[in-house]
């Protein structure tokens, strides 16, 4: 089984944030597998690795990976946490 969520300022993981699309980057948990794709997004998804900020297209991510999404930080874990919720900044 798995769940798909879509990240943006009209998805599953709701970000309030002019930087992000409607639709800007697709989550999927299977088993205990994570993947992150970027859905073409205008900004782009990022990797924080390092302190350096690397370009990301889609694979599969650690819970405790940090990505940028937009003008902000998250990481794979919060972002989950985020889903259905239409408070985040």
């Amino acid at each position: 089984m798995h769940n798909t969520y879509i990240i943006g300022r009209k998805g599953d993981i709701y970000i309030r944030d002019n930087a992000v699309s409607r639709h800007h980057a697709q989550l999927t948990v299977s088993h205990n597998e994570v993947h992150l794709k970027d859905l073409d997004s205008a900004n782009e998804v990022y990797l924080v690795k390092n302190g350096r900020l690397i370009r990301f297209f889609h694979g599969f991510v650690q819970l405790n990976q940090s990505v940028v999404i937009g003008s902000k930080q998250y990481t794979i874990n919060q972002l989950l946490g985020m889903v259905g919720s239409h408070r985040a900044a």
